[in-house]
């Protein structure tokens, strides 16, 4: 259960799924991608009106397109499912995740080149539904994540920012918020 690409003709997925290698695990007709972007933090729901796998596991289909060659990390995130993942590349390779970390979220890291890659969040089981965050981040975005402010009520509220010209700055000369 964790980072794997595909080998031989035949791999089993979460919950005994089985895909011929290079199969992409959608259904028939399934509605056309959202589109993604490096560096994009998305907030979706596995819940009624989303493709359902053959094997019953609801699914959001996204599609990332890589216009230089870079490092990627895709994060999939959620307090409501077991997260999993599953990647495309380009060349047909099949990347899988399941429990990065010893946790219930996947993640898979690559080294993507130019091109498009499809990108499917699920949960490992059939019947999960819920929030979940999806992510797909360059190292660099990976090595500084967003900072996580707890509110009054008790929930996580992101705070976003930039270090711009005018901002203060160290001693040593580097910009801070």
């Amino acid at each position: 259960r964790g980072a794997s690409n595909t080998a031989g003709l035949h791999r089993m997925l979460a919950g005994g799924r089985a895909l011929l290698a290079g199969e992409t695990p959608a259904a028939p007709g399934a509605a056309a991608a959202t589109p993604v972007r490096v560096g994009d933090r998305l907030q979706a729901n596995l819940g009624a009106g989303d493709t359902t796998l053959p094997s019953g596991e609801l699914a959001d289909v996204y599609e990332l397109v890589v216009t230089e060659p870079t490092a990627i990390t895709v994060q999939m995130q959620s307090r409501a499912v077991d997260s999993f993942l599953l990647v495309t590349t380009p060349s047909g390779e099949q990347l899988q995740n399941d429990d990065s970390g010893g946790t219930r979220d996947a993640q898979v890291e690559l080294e993507a080149t130019p091109g498009t890659y499809r990108i499917v969040a699920t949960s490992y089981r059939a019947g999960e539904t819920g929030s979940y965050e999806l992510k797909a981040l360059s190292s660099r975005d990976a090595a500084a994540p967003s900072a996580v402010v707890a509110a009054s009520s008790g929930a996580e509220r992101v705070e976003r920012g930039e270090l711009a010209q005018g901002d203060p700055q160290l001693r040593s000369g580097e910009l801070f918020d």
